[in-house]
């Protein structure tokens, strides 16, 4: 079964295993949440971000390759989202220098940043969960 919480500070030397495991360099930080997806209570993908003001920012997803395509990624962001909204939070962005397209395929839009040269996607809370359902039609 799977099961998609924020991780509590207990769990993050596993945490931080799981992403040495998975070729993600990270460096511990109290300023960071980690969103965690759990199948058979082992960790199968983690979504690390931090809040700043209003806005969550991601810093990456990881999903362990064997469990890819199986939309635990998606599930993590939308987890991160709702939990973002709710703690007051009224926009998430990421920074990518790949093209975005999981980011964009999941309701993020281009925001222009001259400064940066890497590409700088948004969403914004809580019209995300308004809007996202593409196959229920229009919500009005």
């Amino acid at each position: 079964m799977l099961e998609i919480r924020l991780a509590n500070n207990q769990e993050l030397d596993t945490i931080d295993k799981f992403l040495n495991e998975n070729d993600q360099k990270h460096r511990k930080s109290d300023k960071l949440n980690y969103m965690v997806a759990y199948e058979n209570e082992k960790i199968v993908g983690a979504l690390i971000f931090q809040k700043e003001e209003d806005t969550a920012i991601i810093n990456y997803i990881i999903v362990r390759e064997d469990k890819r395509n199986q939309y635990i990624g998606e599930g993590l962001l939308k987890a991160m989202l709702s939990y973002s909204e709710h703690e007051g939070m009224t926009k998430a962005i990421v920074s990518t220098s790949e093209s975005g397209g999981f980011f964009r395929k999941n309701g993020f839009v281009d925001r222009v940043n001259e400064n940066l040269q890497k590409t700088i996607l948004e969403v914004i809370l809580p019209d995300y969960f308004l809007t996202s359902c593409k196959s229920c039609g229009v919500i009005k």
